[in-house]
């Protein structure tokens, strides 16, 4: 197997190891792999040897790792190679210090310069100062590499930034590592050679599986896989879990949040579900700030992952994470930008509309910030031209809107001969000007209605004439 343009040893090669690359993990340590056959490799490469203690022969091992490949290269999704860089290249059975040891080689992605992504609060801190654009970046990665796990139905099992690497220069990328252990569902009755570690990246259906009645499901699916999946994203774009304001992750507690009315990230400090952590209560307030400040199609994706609660096929796929979060690296696009009606008395209310895509939020003037897509009605003052900013984290669009003509009418009304106030004399072949007293009420056709006793006609109507925003020139 050469996907990765790794040189495989061939049979009796003696394979030189060196220190451990970390500590040793579920089924064995990682050494570098100083020397094969007395010659550095090609491309730096680490060797995985399984504890036979854990692993036993490791048949398990080599049938789960070569239906993964076959699944690769049978269905080929575009770009696995490079989103699958911690797949074994190559496994045999040698011998370890005389003991017999089944080794996996892999590329050494440390020396391609990927780092732990596991932060503790002081790292965190930093980590969320990068700009949001690579933290973006970073989370759409592990987002296309779930998107292949769920096109050859390959189940991790065990997705969490202790099983994820990060390269945080040219661009950003990160890679789901320990690809030894998943399966390839295909009755969906198998299962995971590991059931993946208790924490909060867990699918809850999973982590509490023993409390499931007998009979329940296998709660090991792709559809479940779909948490860990989320989480890991908005670890990545927070250094924290998404969900860490909730009490706890128990099915019950998710279905609760998901028919309170809460949407993600809010919460009742006051409720019974909000954390009792007292380092969690303090960040959150600061935490819901970054949260809301996402683009607004990304955290559509949160408040959905989160109404779905314990049901995975609710959950957001990994091809819709992706391209919420990768469409945003188009430039921002105005689709539609209305005022209705265009022409309006002042004080009129007007309706004004938008429709963008590939935008986070917009800028408007007289409005400020808003949804990339919306409404709002406004009070018409002045005659102008609106203009709206779209904006996404790869860049802002400022363009012109619509224009919106406002009509003022004078304090005095045009009195035509056929109908005048009492008293008043119409001059010969002009018009009279008298105050109009009564009220005046605007609304469709421009009626006034005149005051009590005068014999003006009731409701005279007044049209536009084709001149909006002049009819001071009447009077």
């Amino acid at each position: 197997m050469t996907h990765h343009g790794a040189d495989a040893p061939q049979a009796g090669s003696v394979l030189e190891l060196g220190d451990r690359v970390a500590e040793p993990g579920g089924f064995g340590a990682v050494h570098h792999v100083m020397a094969v056959d007395g010659a550095v490799p090609r491309r730096s490469v680490v060797a995985k040897v399984y504890d036979p203690a854990v692993v036993g022969t490791g048949e398990s091992i080599v049938a789960a790792t070569r239906s993964l490949i076959v699944a690769l290269e049978n269905q080929h999704p575009p770009g696995w190679p490079e989103r699958l860089l911690a797949l074994p290249f190559w496994l045999a059975e040698t011998t370890v210090d005389g003991e017999p040891r089944l080794i996996a080689l892999m590329l050494n992605l440390t020396s391609l310069g990927y780092e732990p992504c596991t932060f503790d609060p002081g790292h965190a801190k930093a980590y969320r100062r990068r700009p949001l654009v690579d933290r973006l970046h970073l989370a759409a990665s592990i987002a296309a590499t779930a998107e292949i796990f769920e096109q050859i139905r390959y189940l991790h099992s065990d997705i969490n930034p202790e099983n994820c690497l990060v390269h945080l220069a040219r661009g950003g990328d990160a890679q789901i590592i320990d690809l030894d252990a998943g399966a390839i569902l295909i009755t969906g009755h198998e299962r995971p050679l590991s059931e993946g570690k208790p924490d909060d990246f867990l699918p809850p259906e999973t982590r509490f599986a023993s409390m499931a009645p007998v009979g329940a499901p296998n709660p090991f699916s792709i559809e479940a896989e779909r948490w860990s999946v989320a989480s890991l994203i908005g670890y990545l774009m927070f250094a924290v879990s998404p969900a860490f304001y909730l009490r706890n992750l128990a099915p019950q507690t998710l279905e609760l949040y998901a028919r309170s009315g809460y949407a993600w990230p809010d919460i009742d400090r006051t409720s019974e579900l909000f954390t009792r952590i007292d380092g969690n209560q303090r960040a959150y307030d600061t935490l819901w700030q970054e949260f809301t400040a996402i683009p607004t199609s990304v955290g559509d994706l949160f408040r959905q992952f989160f109404r779905a609660a314990t049901n995975g096929a609710e959950r957001p796929s990994a091809t819709q994470w992706r391209q919420g979060l990768l469409d945003l690296q188009e430039p921002p696009k105005l689709e539609a930008f209305l005022v209705m009606p265009n022409v309006a008395i002042v004080g009129e209310t007007v309706e004004l509309s938008w429709l963008t895509t590939n935008t986070s939020f917009v800028e408007i003037d007289g409005l400020g910030r808003q949804n990339p897509t919306g409404r709002a009605a406004i009070t018409a003052r002045e005659t102008g031209t609106f203009f709206i900013t779209l904006i996404n984290p790869y860049g802002r669009l400022e363009l012109p809107g619509p224009r919106l003509d406002v009509i003022r009418l004078a304090p005095e009304i045009l009195i035509v001969a056929r109908g005048y106030p009492k008293g008043a004399t119409p001059m010969a072949g002009r018009p009279t000007r008298r105050p109009l007293s009564g009220h005046v009420r605007v609304g469709p056709g421009l009626h006034a209605a005149a005051g009590a006793g005068s014999t003006l006609a009731p409701r005279t109507r007044w049209s536009p004439i084709g001149r909006p925003g002049r009819y001071s020139d009447l009077v």
